[in-house]
């Protein structure tokens, strides 16, 4: 789990103080409930910059009535996990010349994400958001772990 960054945490502590006074809440109050209800965790040190960001920051926003904002963070970590997949990807071919989104589309030909051999445009695609939507989000994150593990061994070589 990757802790949430400080940017991250500054948004959350702003949104909730607003949220907070909004609602007639006590802001400690507010954020220790949408933790435990949301993420069943107590401390923001237990909450990951994906998903579990994603998620509160929803539910702050769809409890303030702004749906527009909170479905910006729903189903956008697919869009994030497609970021640090790319990043990834970027540092393992640095070495080897090549692309990250054809090392990319490799991986998920071996990783059985796709039936066939993937092409020159295929790996393009990949650089547009919409063309991860078509995979479930636990694929995702596999295909992210699989490069996170490649990494790794190119770092202890």
């Amino acid at each position: 789990m990757r802790p949430l960054t400080t940017s991250q945490r500054k948004t959350f502590f702003s949104l909730i103080r607003s949220a907070a006074v909004d609602l007639g809440m006590d802001q400690e109050v507010y954020r220790k409930r949408i933790m435990m209800e949301e993420l069943g965790v107590d401390s923001l040190s237990q909450v990951d910059r994906t998903n579990g960001y994603d998620r509160l920051m929803a539910r702050v926003w769809k409890d303030l009535g702004d749906y527009e904002r909170a479905s910006f963070y729903v189903g956008n970590s697919l869009i994030r996990l497609k970021h640090l997949i790319v990043e990834a990807a970027s540092k393992i071919v640095k070495s080897s010349g090549g692309t990250a989104l054809d090392y990319v589309a490799g991986v998920m030909y071996r990783a059985g994400m796709i039936d066939a051999r993937p092409t020159k445009a295929f790996a393009e695609s990949l650089s547009a958001d919409t063309a991860w939507t078509r995979f479930e989000e636990h694929e995702v994150r596999v295909l992210l772990m699989m490069l996170n593990t490649h990494l790794a061994r190119q770092r202890r070589a």
